[in-house]
């Protein structure tokens, strides 16, 4: 084995990517299916590495594109949940200032805030006021039914 022309043909083959002898492979283990299922697989040579590198950065990019999508859909849904929350306080203080319960203690037959609400047919306002809300929970129900299903 000390042959110099043993050695030089050895170190020729270790730098022929065709070779079986080619010392500059890398072998990887790919996700075949999110089960967890691993295979190996040798990479020869930096453009094997390079294209590698290249496939995991557009791989990398999708993944961050989706999150930001998602987190921009949670945004819009908690956005939705404050505009409903803030109208269903409004619809409660009206409707208990229209059944003469009143604002922080204080007794009000029709009124709310020193303002006439419903005129002088408290009842009748108060009909309406029971089917805006009944309204407006079956539209939130509604959307969050539709955002679940997103």
């Amino acid at each position: 084995m000390n042959d110099p022309l043993d050695l030089l043909t050895n170190l020729e083959k270790a730098y022929e990517p065709s070779s079986p002898l080619y010392k500059f492979t890398h072998t990887f283990h790919n996700l075949a299916d999110p089960s967890g299922t691993t295979y190996p697989i040798d990479l020869k040579g930096y453009d094997d590495l390079i294209m590698r590198n290249k496939h995991q950065k557009a791989v990398i990019d999708k993944l961050n594109s989706a999150l930001l999508a998602m987190s921009q859909r949670i945004d819009g849904v908690i956005a939705k949940s404050m505009i409903i929350n803030q109208k269903m306080g409004v619809l409660v203080k009206m409707i208990r200032s229209m059944r003469g319960y009143g604002i922080d203690g204080k007794l009000v037959f029709g009124r709310m805030e020193g303002e006439l609400v419903c005129g002088d047919d408290g009842i009748r306002c108060l009909r309406m006021m029971r089917r805006v809300l009944v309204n407006l929970s079956e539209s939130v129900k509604k959307e969050i039914g539709e955002s679940r299903s997103l």
